[in-house]
């Protein structure tokens, strides 16, 4: 398939997070979902599917990922949080001697 025009969308920011959310939970890039939204309801490509109910069919057929990926926020927290657990004051571990 070949492409011929660009366009540039405005959007808010909470829009364009949602989309990329969106898009990362099934697996496809923004612009795909975004053409997925803007196309017809009938494809004029006879193999592909024609909605997005149809595609979602599609993705319960190939079935969950094998291992969920984190989403971009979750993988910032989790970042977060083991830079914050590298930097914790480690507890002082005193040697006991017998005798």
């Amino acid at each position: 398939m070949t492409f011929h025009k660009v366009i540039t969308v405005r959007m808010s920011e909470e829009l364009h997070e949602a989309l990329k959310e969106e898009a990362y939970q099934r697996r496809i890039s923004m612009n795909t979902l975004c053409l997925m939204k803007l196309q017809p309801p009938v494809s004029i490509y006879k193999k592909l599917p024609s909605s997005l109910d149809t595609w979602e069919q599609e993705m319960e057929k190939w079935g969950p990922a094998p291992m969920r990926m984190p989403t971009p926020s979750e993988a910032r927290k989790r970042r977060h949080q083991e830079l914050m657990d590298a930097f914790k004051p480690k507890p002082e571990i005193k040697e006991h001697h017998n005798g």
